[in-house]
Protein backbone atom coordinates (compact mmCIF):
# COMPACT_ATOMS: atom_id res chain seq x y z
CA UNK A 1 0.00 0.00 0.00
CA UNK A 2 1.43 3.37 -0.98
CA UNK A 3 1.99 6.19 1.51
CA UNK A 4 -0.81 8.35 0.03
CA UNK A 5 -3.27 5.46 0.33
CA UNK A 6 -2.26 4.89 3.95
CA UNK A 7 -2.77 8.59 4.71
CA UNK A 8 -6.21 8.48 3.10
CA UNK A 9 -7.26 5.41 5.11
CA UNK A 10 -5.99 6.89 8.39
CA UNK A 11 -7.83 10.17 7.70
CA UNK A 12 -11.04 8.37 6.78
CA UNK A 13 -10.92 6.17 9.90
CA UNK A 14 -10.32 9.26 12.05
CA UNK A 15 -13.30 11.07 10.57
CA UNK A 16 -15.55 8.03 11.08
CA UNK A 17 -14.34 7.67 14.69
CA UNK A 18 -15.06 11.32 15.53
CA UNK A 19 -18.49 11.04 13.88
CA UNK A 20 -19.25 7.90 15.89
CA UNK A 21 -18.19 9.61 19.11
CA UNK A 22 -20.53 12.55 18.35
CA UNK A 23 -23.42 10.18 17.69
CA UNK A 24 -22.82 8.35 20.98
CA UNK A 25 -22.62 11.62 22.93
CA UNK A 26 -25.86 12.77 21.32
CA UNK A 27 -27.60 9.46 22.12
CA UNK A 28 -26.50 9.60 25.77
CA UNK A 29 -27.77 13.15 26.17
CA UNK A 30 -24.46 14.97 26.47
CA UNK A 31 -25.54 17.54 23.86
CA UNK A 32 -29.07 17.99 25.24
CA UNK A 33 -28.25 21.53 26.43
CA UNK A 34 -28.13 22.57 22.76
CA UNK A 35 -31.81 21.71 22.32
CA UNK A 36 -33.14 22.80 25.71
CA UNK A 37 -35.41 25.82 26.07
CA UNK A 38 -35.10 26.02 29.84
CA UNK A 39 -32.21 27.28 31.88
CA UNK A 40 -30.95 26.53 35.35
CA UNK A 41 -29.86 29.55 37.32
CA UNK A 42 -27.72 28.76 40.34
CA UNK A 43 -28.56 30.80 43.44
CA UNK A 44 -26.05 31.14 46.25
CA UNK A 45 -27.99 30.91 49.46
CA UNK A 46 -27.75 29.37 52.88
CA UNK A 47 -26.44 25.88 52.12
CA UNK A 48 -28.43 24.33 54.97
CA UNK A 49 -31.87 25.61 54.01
CA UNK A 50 -31.70 27.41 50.66
CA UNK A 51 -33.92 30.45 50.22
CA UNK A 52 -36.31 31.11 53.03
CA UNK A 53 -40.00 30.78 52.27
CA UNK A 54 -41.60 34.07 51.36
CA UNK A 55 -42.29 36.56 48.61
CA UNK A 56 -39.39 37.81 46.49
CA UNK A 57 -39.00 40.48 43.83
CA UNK A 58 -37.42 39.07 40.65
CA UNK A 59 -35.08 41.10 38.48
CA UNK A 60 -33.90 39.88 35.05
CA UNK A 61 -31.16 41.61 33.11
CA UNK A 62 -29.29 41.03 29.87
CA UNK A 63 -26.21 43.21 29.40
CA UNK A 64 -25.27 44.18 25.86
CA UNK A 65 -22.37 41.87 24.91
CA UNK A 66 -20.96 44.69 22.76
CA UNK A 67 -20.44 46.91 25.83
CA UNK A 68 -17.24 48.88 26.27
CA UNK A 69 -14.77 48.77 29.19
CA UNK A 70 -15.32 51.41 31.86
CA UNK A 71 -12.92 54.35 31.79
CA UNK A 72 -9.56 53.46 33.37
CA UNK A 73 -10.19 49.70 33.44
CA UNK A 74 -8.03 47.19 31.66
CA UNK A 75 -9.67 45.81 28.51
CA UNK A 76 -12.07 43.04 29.47
CA UNK A 77 -11.95 43.87 33.19
CA UNK A 78 -15.51 45.17 33.35
CA UNK A 79 -18.17 46.26 30.95
CA UNK A 80 -20.21 49.43 31.18
CA UNK A 81 -22.96 47.70 29.23
CA UNK A 82 -26.44 48.80 28.35
CA UNK A 83 -29.15 46.48 29.69
CA UNK A 84 -31.08 45.05 26.73
CA UNK A 85 -34.05 43.91 28.85
CA UNK A 86 -36.93 46.38 29.30
CA UNK A 87 -36.95 48.20 32.67
CA UNK A 88 -40.20 46.43 33.63
CA UNK A 89 -38.12 43.26 34.12
CA UNK A 90 -35.27 44.76 36.18
CA UNK A 91 -35.14 48.36 37.50
CA UNK A 92 -38.94 48.73 37.60
CA UNK A 93 -39.73 45.04 37.95
CA UNK A 94 -43.21 43.81 38.67
CA UNK A 95 -42.11 40.16 38.62
CA UNK A 96 -42.59 38.27 41.86
CA UNK A 97 -41.82 34.79 43.18
CA UNK A 98 -43.52 33.15 46.15
CA UNK A 99 -41.02 30.64 47.56
CA UNK A 100 -42.62 27.79 49.46
CA UNK A 101 -40.94 25.43 51.90
CA UNK A 102 -43.30 22.51 51.22
CA UNK A 103 -43.48 22.30 47.42
CA UNK A 104 -41.12 22.50 44.43
CA UNK A 105 -40.31 26.06 43.48
CA UNK A 106 -40.35 26.56 39.71
CA UNK A 107 -40.99 30.02 38.35
CA UNK A 108 -41.65 30.63 34.65
CA UNK A 109 -41.99 34.17 33.36
CA UNK A 110 -43.49 35.05 29.99
CA UNK A 111 -41.20 37.89 28.88
CA UNK A 112 -42.84 39.82 26.06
Amino acid sequence: MRRSQQDFVVGLVSIVAVGGLCVLLLLFGEFSFLFSRSYEIPVQANAAAGLRAGKYKVSISYPDPKGTPAAGDAPGASLDAKNLMPAKYNDQTELRADVSADKPNVFDYDLK
